[in-house]
């Protein structure tokens, strides 16, 4: 099998090529789709999750779930589990 010399004489073209001596370069950049239009491609809209994930978050602050440190970044324990028989099990909670 012969690699193509860059990735965009590859079928579905691209904007990278080999680098000499191996690796890769950027030759153009792609721009994508911005976090909202894909939010929207799978029927979620911004501002509505934006309002879901601050009553949440002010849910878990006034339940004590989240705390805030000194410098008012949230301080949140840790739920370590493992996989057992393709089960998960609870193995410790561990603090910030």
């Amino acid at each position: 099998m012969t690699w193509p010399e860059t990735v965009s004489d590859a079928p579905g073209g691209g904007g990278t090529s080999l680098a000499p001596g191996g690796g890769y370069l950027i030759d153009r950049v792609v721009e994508g789709d911005t976090v909202t239009e894909v939010l929207n491609y799978v029927a979620f809209n911004k501002d509505d999750l934006i309002a879901k994930v601050r009553m949440k978050a002010e849910l878990a602050l006034r339940a004590g779930t989240i705390t805030l440190d000194e410098k008012r970044n949230p301080v949140k324990p840790a739920v370590v589990l493992k996989v057992e028989e393709g089960k998960f099990k609870y193995v410790s909670t561990v603090a910030p």
